[in-house]
Parts: structure tokens; C-alpha cells; sequence
């Protein structure tokens, strides 16, 4: 029977590479939002995002800083090349944004729970930098005692002289928590995805990272040009010796021109859909076997990604920088992606907003379901139904009877959860079927 389910879930569910988008993070649903024009629009989203954060005392800080040297053919985040004048202006810029977020007040009585820098790499601004955008963020708003702040940084920027003051600066600045790309221990692999760190690198940078007891976590992936079932049993065996304290699994979401233009020239290195499907179920169960928190199973109190787990729960969380994105719950606004726009916006102490949306009551119910069915606890029909009224909880009940055809949900005494061992291994694709069928359900084409 479970052979059987398994075959229905891969053939009608799982989604193999260039299939599958990486939605499972928030929710999206592809349609345009209205263009942000400061004076028409400004006191429709600030009044749209203060009603959201009514009900919130915390709320999350994502940094967004996108630079990087690699220029990864795997990366979906397409950072820009590093620029000394152009990160200067940046961290400039970007302070002043925060600035102006702090005058409008919405946050006045909030308190931030955790913080994400993200890129590109943050490290590779220079870590003095991250102290400077830091600091002067603690000065605008009020942190959470034991705020948990997370680094991503790239293998070697942790290693050698260099690495260990980066560690040390970064603790200094209150970076508890240090989440490290590695996604491949392949050489091969690592050679196609135009990355330049080896195996010992980052077993080098998991030793620094501990002998500053900072938490560490090591980004992985799947589907990789290359990559094939024995090569990620080898990673989970040299990830087992390595005995980080977090591992994330993401699969390999096909967007870069660079990866589409190197299966172009060599398709056997294109991943099939069997093979994937292996590899996520190798992955997933060893996870599980590790004791390692995963997209379904976050849990209160957690300590493998603080941020993350506060984000599902439906924290309000404010992206500061060219790109970035931020949702309140009820509205959602994205900034302007061009630095120069970005730059000269900020430089008249205007707002960089590119769009915003304001969501209705059905497209948050969508969105509460695909985050909280990523916590361990899920979420309980009765809270659905209170927060969204009993008819746009038939609507998206439609998609939790599917999944549940597919034993990929249960609905346990009123509460809606992940299976303990399929749906969990198959979040992802659940995310992207939820998508999907709030798209077809709100009449969205995309």
C-alpha cells in the first residue's frame, strides 16, 4: 500500500526540476500588486500595515545585502557583483531606510524577536559593516532579550586569520547564529555549481564557529547539475562526522540563467524526476534519523532556526534593503530592486517601495495554512475558522482534503498537521500544490 502512495505522490505531487519553485517560504501568488506612489498610496499601505501588526508584540528584521563574489549557478537571489563604493553607499542607504521605518511609529510598542542578515553574502561586505547596520538598528528598535541574530556567510570567510576575527567581530555585533553554505561535498559538483570552497573548508569553519560557540548551521541541497544518489549519500556520511548544529535540505530550484545555459550545452547533467525523488527521501529520512528540524516539524523554543520558526507562525516581519521583501500579514510590499532607484529613492527620504498588496481575508487564510503546516503543531480547524469565517475555510478545506487523499495531511481531533512521515518529507511540494490551488481558486493565472 505504501508503495503504491508513494508512487501516487511522485507521479501527481512531487516536483522534479524545473517544475518545482521555491514558494514554500511565504506565500505568493503571482499577481501584480499596485505600484507604490508616495503620495497617492503611502497612507492606504501604513494604514494597512498597522492594522496587521495590532495583534503582534514581536516582529522579525530580515537584512537583505546583495553582494556576493561567487556568482553561484544554483544562487535564485542573483546578487550583485562586490562594489567597495558601491556597499559603502549601500550600508549608507540602507540605515537610512531603517530610519525611516522607525519615524513612522508602527513599531513603537513592538519588540524584535529575531533578525536575518541575508544575501548574496553578508560577510563579504565586511564584517565591520554588519556591525555598523547592527548597531544602529538596535538604536531604532526594541529588542527581545536573547534576540536571536543569524549570519549566512559563505566556507570561507570562516576559515584561516581572517575567519576567526570575522567569528569574533560578529559575536561582538550579537550574531548568535551563523548559517553557512555548503550544499555539496562533491567536487564535481562543487565544480559545476561554480563554487570555490573544498570539504575542508567548511569542516575548518565548523571548527571556528565551535570554538566561539557560535550556533552553526550548513545549508545542503538536491538536484544539483551533477549530482546523483551516491554522491548525496557520500554528503550525508561526511555531514554526519562534520555534526553541525543545524542542517538545512533545499532542493535545487532551477532559475539561473548560468545553470539553464549549462543543461543546455551538457542535459546529462539535468537531474531526473526519479532520481530526485530518491534523493529527497534519502535526505529527509536521515534528517529525521539525526534528531534535525525540518520544514514541517518546527517547534516552539527551537533552536535549529529561531527566525524561521517565528516567520511560520505568522510574525509580521520588516526586509530592509533594495529587494527586500515584508509582510505584516494583511499587506505585503516588496522594494525597489535597482540600487540607483534604491539609492536616490532614499537620498529624498522616500520610502523604496516598489508594490504592495493588501491581502483579503481568503488569501491570508491560504497563507496561514502553508506556513503553519510547516511547525510540527500545525494549526487547529477552530483557529481558521475564527480568524477567517467558516466560508473561506470550506474554500482552502478543499485543498486540505486533497492533501489528506494523499495521507500528506491529518486531521487529528481538529488539528491539521503534516503526516509524520510523508508529508513531512514532502513540504515542498505540499507548498507548491497549496499555491497552486489558491491560485486556481482566487481565478489567478500566472
Amino acid at each position: 500500500m505504501k508503495n503504491r502512495l508513494l508512487y501516487r505522490i511522485k507521479q501527481d505531487i512531487f516536483r522534479g526540476l524545473g517544475e518545482y519553485s521555491k514558494c514554500f517560504p511565504d506565500f505568493d501568488i503571482w499577481q501584480l500588486s499596485k505600484p507604490f506612489i508616495h503620495k497617492e498610496n503611502s497612507s492606504q499601505i501604513w494604514e494597512a500595515a498597522r492594522d496587521s501588526l495590532k495583534a503582534s508584540e514581536n516582529f522579525l528584521i530580515y537584512i537583505h545585502l546583495p553582494f556576493c563574489f561567487a556568482q553561484c549557478r544554483f544562487c535564485n537571489a542573483f546578487p550583485f557583483k562586490p562594489n567597495k563604493s558601491q556597499q559603502e553607499l549601500y550600508v549608507k542607504y540602507l540605515v537610512r531606510e531603517a530610519e525611516l521605518f522607525s519615524k513612522l511609529g508602527i513599531f513603537d510598542d513592538k519588540k524584535v524577536s529575531c533578525v536575518y542578515l541575508g544575501g548574496g553574502t553578508p560577510t563579504g561586505m565586511g564584517v565591520e559593516n554588519l556591525q555598523r547596520i547592527l548597531h544602529r538598528i538596535r538604536g531604532l528598535f526594541a529588542f527581545k532579550e536573547n534576540c536571536d541574530v543569524t549570519c549566512e556567510t559563505h566556507p570561507v570567510r570562516m576559515i584561516g586569520k581572517s575567519g576567526l576575527k570575522n567569528i569574533k567581530l560578529l559575536k561582538e555585533a550579537g550574531v548568535n547564529r551563523v548559517s553557512m553554505g555548503a550544499q555539496t561535498f562533491d567536487k564535481a559538483v562543487l565544480n559545476y555549481c561554480h563554487r570555490c570552497h573544498t570539504v575542508g573548508d567548511v569542516e575548518k569553519a565548523l571548527n571556528n564557529l565551535k570554538e566561539f560557540q557560535m550556533r552553526n548551521n550548513v545549508d545542503m541541497m538536491t538536484g544539483l547539475p551533477g549530482q546523483t544518489v551516491r554522491s548525496l549519500k557520500n554528503d550525508l556520511l561526511k555531514l554526519e562526522k562534520l555534526n553541525p548544529d543545524a542542517v538545512e535540505y533545499m532542493r535545487h530550484d532551477v532559475v539561473n540563467d548560468k545553470v539553464i545555459k549549462l543543461y543546455r550545452k551538457n542535459p546529462t547533467l539535468f537531474i531526473n524526476k526519479d532520481a530526485l525523488f530518491e534523493m529527497n527521501l534519502l535526505c529527509q529520512k536521515w534528517m529525521e534519523r539525526q534528531g534535525y528540524e525540518q520544514n514541517g516539524s518546527f517547534s516552539e523554543n527551537s533552536q535549529f532556526f529561531p527566525y524561521r520558526y517565528d516567520w511560520v507562525m505568522g510574525k509580521p516581519y520588516l526586509g530592509l534593503g533594495s529587494g527586500a521583501v515584508s509582510h505584516f500579514g494583511g499587506v505585503r510590499f516588496v522594494k525597489l530592486g535597482n540600487l540607483s532607484l534604491y539609492f536616490s529613492s532614499l537620498e529624498r527620504n522616500i520610502m523604496p517601495i516598489w508594490n504592495f498588496r493588501v491581502f483579503s481575508n481568503l488569501e491570508q487564510a491560504y497563507r496561514t495554512l502553508l506556513l503553519r503546516l510547516q511547525t510540527k503543531a500545525g494549526i487547529t480547524t477552530k483557529e481558521l475558522k475564527d480568524r477567517f469565517g467558516a466560508g473561506n475555510y470550506n474554500a482552502i478545506n478543499l485543498t486540505i482534503n486533497k492533501l489528506k487523499d494523499y495521507e500528506l495531511i491529518i486531521d487529528n481531533g481538529g488539528v491539521v498537521r503534516l503526516t509524520d512521515s510523508y508529508g513531512r518529507y514532502f513540504v515542498e511540494d505540499i507548498c507548491d500544490l497549496i499555491m497552486d490551488e489558491s491560485r486556481r481558486i482566487l481565478g489567478i493565472r500566472i
